[in-house]
């Protein structure tokens, strides 16, 4: 017979399941009472958890709950399910009712959880939103103070997680196969009660008071001991070693004198990171020739007459103790070229030199306010008090700003925000201190502190993360994927994170780094980055913006696919007055010193590969080497013991002297040339951006990727698949993305034969790739194949031939080593621009 405590009906056993519409919801669970081997939670253990009695749950106190609960929460039984000391479960997932439902519900935990969803919501920039499916994922910490006592601690909230899957017009996932959103956030759940009436084995149970939920203005006390902490544990926070120097003619504000003023040495200063907006309002300062000597006199700088984002800005620097603000629209003389331009481009030493960098990433322009400074913040953290626990929904971690304010999509922000020693983060729900070395937040229910030094940190703008050739790409992809109000900005608002990464000082091309340009040359078009800026080609009047170059694109571009070998080619720089000066770029990739992967795909040595593109290794026919495989990359590596060794005896030895070749007929700044192996390839449409390389007998021998602007303006020519294209071979690479079954439809189709057969052992990838009729990997004098999971391959790139004999980048490819040897090429010199 069900007995009642006024908010839970009891069943004993499992005699109620059946009839139970909430029970069917649970889809697993784990802890001591439960078998780890059922896939599902058994019936006798969901009746168990839900709804056998408990006094953990059945006291007198609960039974005159002011806050009203739905029926579903009432069946979640959250107090036993968390707290409970006999149940000790660690983890429990239950669907819970639609997003729809709970916002029409009067349930004061149905509005804290839909709530919670919709703040989710904002930072992901969601609208129209539809979320079919919910789940709650409760991870249980359940620890014992002392064994002398049994106390439970309860100083560590339970978490409650809640798994949201979005559907959106738009899908904004990483993955642009995915039609859907992820997004999960917590709730922290504290015990209210007095557990000292409650007794197990003897011991009483401790409780500790909650803390309070984050204030509606910005407690300056908890940011001012940040940045004392900053400063004793952090410091020096530099990102550079190099000087930095501010520039000539240097203005900043005083902020107490409201006056702007001239200092040249100042070090002790904050700088403002912001966006205008679309269409700033020309009533408000402005510093210009006819208004700066009125700035520059005490009390010149008028609140009422600044955007809301500057006049919280300054709030911030008197309530932290800081003089000097720096801000571009009064510190900079827009209609001054020549001082706009001077200080424009020393933008990087400016934000690399401030003490503190305040960020506005919430709103939409400068007459959007810091929230919490001057204006409250809404009560985004709420508390709702039911059942003796006190839940508190924790404020979404925006330690990544993607897809969530204007400041996030600009392309000045991100090298303001990357070279910031120190920034304070105003964000839509909290404030947040970012430097060098660690994360602070403000809200103290969920995480609060992050140390990147022993943590992954998710965050973008770390201006080191790895070998320079990997914080280029990396910073690269962040900064191509926003955008640019003028286009002229492409190089200013970059360089000065390539200066910052360019630890050995040689510089760069174009925004390539020097010392590693043959794999900077490799970048490719990006989708998966979304929203982001519309494919285009860039054009600036009286601006160089070669082809090979990213910065002749509109779009987002990133790193390549494959692992980098080694170069094929001496690349030289080609001036006006027709001088050629070889492009050094000899520092050593990563897999001449590492290694990746399990045994099938370990990599063999970058030498052996090398020597294999050079044809150092005697093939006896087709794909098969002489010899045994190990004794031929023992002697490779003897050979080249360095990259440098092999550079110096294959690569810089091909320097192109100007007077034994002929230059084109204009020859102009942003050229490059080398002395390349080339072949003539018909192309075919392998999947969308995707089209193979066709050999001679018309099978496949390689991918090129088609997603390019100019590569787009091809394939809207007629007849582009039945004349061939020019390929230049670069570099060499290995294929670690898996992309070889593409290169051939037999390859697909040997895959999914054996795929249906099931057969998985040996993997049916590896047994295509080491198939000897398709010829993809060599082979040794013995039989044995190289590593089955990464073939090698030439790098090519798919030119377009100019009126003045030299050629534009169109795509980027790779040709299978084995089919490179095997097919036609000529040796030329080829001239980009």
């Amino acid at each position: 017979m069900a007995t009642s405590n006024g908010n839970y009906s009891y069943s004993p056993g499992d005699t109620d399941w059946a009839s139970c519409q909430f029970c069917p919801r649970m889809d697993w669970a784990s802890g001591p009472a439960i078998d780890p081997s059922h896939r599902r939670p058994s019936r006798e253990e969901q009746s168990q958890i839900f709804h056998h009695p408990c006094p953990c749950d059945s006291d007198d106190m609960y039974m005159a709950e002011r806050n009203p609960l739905c029926p579903s929460c009432r069946h979640l039984r959250l107090r036993h399910l968390l707290f409970c000391p006999r149940l000790q479960l660690t983890e429990i997932k239950v669907e819970l009712p639609s997003i729809d439902e709970m916002r029409s519900s009067n349930c004061t935990l149905c509005h804290l959880f839909s709530d919670a969803v919709i703040l989710q919501a904002r930072l992901l920039g969601m609208s129209n939103i539809d979320i079919p499916d919910l789940w709650m994922h409760l991870s249980i910490v359940y620890t014992t103070q002392s064994q002398d006592t049994n106390a439970i601690d309860i100083s560590e909230s339970r978490c409650m997680r809640i798994s949201l899957n979005f559907v959106d017009e738009k899908p904004r996932s990483w993955n642009p196969a995915l039609s859907h959103n992820l997004a999960e956030f917590d709730v922290r759940i504290s015990d209210l009660s007095t557990w000292s009436n409650f007794e197990l084995h003897g011991g009483k149970y401790a409780l500790t008071h909650p803390q309070a939920v984050r204030p509606s203005t910005v407690d300056w006390d908890l940011i001012q001991g940040w940045i004392r902490q900053c400063r004793k544990n952090h410091d020096k926070p530099v990102n550079s070693p190099r000087p930095r120097l501010l520039p000539l003619g240097f203005k900043i504000i005083d902020v107490a004198l409201r006056q702007v003023v001239e200092l040249a040495d100042v070090r002790d200063f904050v700088a403002l990171s912001y966006v205008w907006g679309r269409q700033p309002d020309k009533d408000k300062l402005l510093a210009t020739k006819e208004t700066i000597t009125g700035l520059s006199t005490v009390g010149g700088i008028r609140d009422d007459k600044l955007p809301a984002t500057i006049i919280d800005a300054l709030t911030v620097c008197s309530e932290l103790g800081y003089q000097y603000l720096w801000v571009d629209r009064l510190c900079i003389v827009q209609d001054d070229l020549d001082h706009k331009m001077l200080q424009i481009s020393a933008m990087d030493e400016v934000y690399a030199s401030a003490s503190l960098v305040i960020v506005q990433a919430c709103g939409e322009d400068m007459e959007s306010p810091l929230i919490g400074v001057n204006a409250a913040r809404p009560a985004d953290q709420q508390q709702l008090d039911i059942l003796g626990l006190r839940l508190t929904n924790v404020l979404p971690k925006t330690t990544n700003f993607s897809y969530k304010s204007a400041w996030s999509s600009r392309g000045w922000t991100y090298q303001e925000s990357v070279l910031a020693k120190r920034k304070l983060i105003f964000t839509d729900f909290e404030v947040l201190l970012d430097c060098d070395a660690a994360v602070l937040w403000e809200d103290r229910y969920g995480r609060n502190t992050l140390d990147k030094k022993t943590e992954y940190h998710f965050g973008d703008t770390m201006l080191h993360d790895g070998a320079l050739i990997d914080d280029f790409f990396r910073h690269l992809e962040n900064y191509t994927s926003r955008n640019l109000s003028f286009q002229s900005d492409i190089y200013n608002a970059f360089e000065g994170i390539l200066a910052s990464v360019d630890s050995d000082g040689s510089g760069h091309i174009h925004c390539l780094p020097r010392s590693n340009f043959d794999q900077a040359l490799l970048f490719r078009s990006v989708d998966y980055r979304t929203p982001g800026p519309k494919k285009g080609l860039r054009q600036v009047a009286g601006m160089v913006l070669p082809t090979w170059s990213w910065s002749s694109l509109i779009g987002t571009v990133g790193a390549p696919q494959g692992a980098f070998m080694g170069s094929l080619v001496l690349w030289h720089e080609v001036y006006e007055s027709g001088v050629l000066t070889p492009i050094k770029a000899d520092v050593t990739p990563w897999h001449w010193e590492n290694d990746w992967g399990g045994p099938d795909q370990k990599i063999h040595p970058p030498q052996f590969y090398l020597a294999l593109a050079w044809q150092n290794v005697e093939i006896l026919s087709g794909s098969v080497v002489d010899g045994k495989f190990t004794d031929v990359e023992r002697e490779m590596v003897e050979t080249w013991p360095t990259y440098q060794a092999y550079w110096r005896e294959m690569v810089s030895s091909q320097v192109l002297r100007q007077n034994s070749i002929k230059l084109p007929h204009s020859h102009k700044n942003g050229m490059i040339a080398c002395t390349a192996q080339t072949g003539q390839f018909k192309i075919q449409e392998a999947r969308k951006g995707v089209h193979r390389i066709l050999g001679p007998n018309g099978s496949g021998i390689g991918l090129v990727r088609m997603d390019e602007p100019r590569a787009l303006e091809l394939l809207s020519k007629p007849a582009w698949t039945e004349r061939t294209h020019l390929f230049v071979g670069i570099s060499v690479s290995v294929d670690t993305d898996g992309e070889v079954l593409d290169v051939d439809k037999r390859y697909q189709e040997r895959y999914d034969e054996l795929y249906e057969k099931g057969e998985t052992d040996p993997n049916p990838y590896s047994v295509v790739s080491a198939d000897e009729e398709f010829g993809i990997l060599f082979r040794d004098g013995e039989g044995d194949t190289l590593k089955s999971y990464s073939p090698p391959v030439v790098n090519v790139i798919l030119v377009g031939a100019r009126e003045d004999g030299c050629y534009c980048r169109v795509a980027m490819g790779w040709v299978l080593l084995t089919k490179w040897l095997g097919v036609e090429r000529e040796e030329k010199t080829v001239f980009l621009v």
